[in-house]
């Protein structure tokens, strides 16, 4: 099989392609609400996913960015609902405080128990997360299934702390 072209790529620096991409985002974005520290992660929910709507709809909570922060330098573990987050975070960056990054989606015993109770992967992921990870936190992707199925875990796991 012949995989020639005469397709000429702009560049192959991956820094002036990152550069190039946040230039277009920041144009088809124009004037918005986000502080400087919410851009940064706004715009790289747009750049993973493609999808300016989806940017245009994220919600951070004021004291999430912060909250984030610190718990990574204290160590705390990563739930990633999402293979993504997981590869576009960079695991070393949670290593040198002593954390990690984690995603169970395609564990083959998310799979199976998933596929045994008609569910999806990632709620059975979620759970397996809350069960192996305490103290962790979980920057979502955008599935409301999945964050209803998480905060009811949670809300189950702080009732059985008090």
């Amino acid at each position: 099989m012949d995989f020639k072209t005469d397709f000429k790529p702009l560049t192959v620096d991956p820094d002036k392609i990152y550069d190039y991409s946040f230039s277009i985002i920041a144009e088809e974005m124009g004037n918005h609400d986000f502080s400087e520290d919410e851009w940064k992660i706004v715009r790289r929910v747009i750049h993973a996913s493609a999808d300016f709507e989806l940017g245009r709809s994220v919600i951070i909570h004021p004291n999430a960015i912060q909250a984030g922060v610190e718990a990574i330098r204290k160590g705390r573990h990563v739930i990633a609902d999402v293979q993504m987050i997981e590869s576009g975070t960079g695991k070393k960056r949670f290593q040198k405080h002593g954390g990690d990054v984690h995603c169970y989606i395609s564990d083959p015993d998310v799979m199976v128990e998933a596929k045994r109770l008609n569910t999806t992967r990632a709620i059975i992921s979620m759970q397996k997360a809350v069960k192996e990870n305490e103290g962790a936190f979980m920057p979502l992707a955008m599935h409301l299934q999945l964050y209803l199925s998480s905060f009811a875990l949670l809300k189950k796991g702080l009732q059985n702390r008090t």
